[in-house]
């Protein structure tokens, strides 16, 4: 009946017996923010059911971003360009980033406080705090991937491309061509622990670096550069260092990132032909 609908007390039993049963509460509960609240203590998503009052309350938007990540997406846009409310989501769930207000996705704190939590959040901050080394570098510390939704400009920083290079190789791909002639960036790509980079070393090259994109199939972009670029030592210590790089080619690894899995397998077989001047070498 509708009394029974409307009644606090049979329907917190009912929630508590069936969470879904919310649904079949009566308007006037759903509108409240007090009982929403007391549901909220065990039925986190219970805001799907909640009234347009409820979701402009900012003791339930305080809460539900609290007891539940996801919520912040249900709140009203009064709640959602909140900063004390966002702060609290963002703290919790980077991902919230998403659904806060364009004001307080150009809030450096706010936006701060979500890509140390999920690196990738950065693609839903405002392009000024894209292009902010600050956020920028604490993002790719979180996720290397992350370092596919920074500035533009931000992308030839040096430093930046080594931390993300350093952990994902074939994020190299994303840096301008000229990082392409840098020795260090080069191995650590070719050196990271996921995703390295496949990087082929021919002793006829001569030019600088060439770059081409992967074609299908492929799971990492293929960089030829110059033996003398990427190996200056002595005959001695390039085989050496050749042969290491070859046996670390084998290994299969992930970037920690939803879209970023990928199965690197290289053959170790190219140690066998080093000595050959018409074969490359496969780091």
């Amino acid at each position: 009946s509708d009394a029974q609908r409307n009644d606090p007390e049979v329907v917190l039993e009912a929630v508590k017996s069936s969470p879904s049963a919310l649904m079949y509460a009566g308007s006037q509960l759903r509108e409240d923010p007090e009982f929403m609240l007391k549901i909220l203590d065990f039925f986190p998503e219970a805001l799907i059911f909640a009234g347009p009052s409820v979701v402009e309350s900012w003791a339930v938007a305080l809460k539900a971003v609290t007891v539940g990540r996801g919520n912040l997406a249900k709140l009203g846009p009064m709640m959602r360009a909140d900063r004390q409310v966002v702060l609290l989501a963002v703290a919790t769930d980077g991902w919230a980033l998403a659904h806060a207000s364009e004001e307080l996705q150009d809030d450096e704190e706010v936006v701060l406080t979500a890509v140390k939590v999920v690196g990738a959040a950065l693609q839903f901050a405002s392009q000024r705090l894209r292009d902010n080394l600050v956020v920028a570098t604490e993002a790719v510390k979180q996720d290397a991937n992350a370092f596919v939704h920074v500035g533009r400009e931000l992308k030839a920083d040096r430093g930046l491309v080594a931390e993300a290079v350093s952990k994902c190789g074939d994020l190299l791909k994303r840096a301008p061509s000229p990082l392409f002639e840098d020795r260090e960036l080069l191995l650590l790509a070719a050196r990271s622990p996921q995703r390295p980079l496949k990087v082929h070393v021919d002793p006829n090259f001569d030019l600088a670096v060439t770059s081409r994109i992967a074609s299908k199939g492929e799971t990492a972009p293929i960089i030829s550069i110059s033996l003398k670029l990427l190996l200056p030592a002595s005959d001695t210590e390039t085989d050496e260092q050749t042969n290491e790089e070859g046996d670390r080619g084998g290994e299969n690894n992930n970037c920690n990132s939803s879209n970023g899995s990928s199965n690197n397998n290289t053959s170790t077989n190219n140690n066998d032909n080093s000595s050959n001047s018409n074969s490359s070498l496969l780091l």
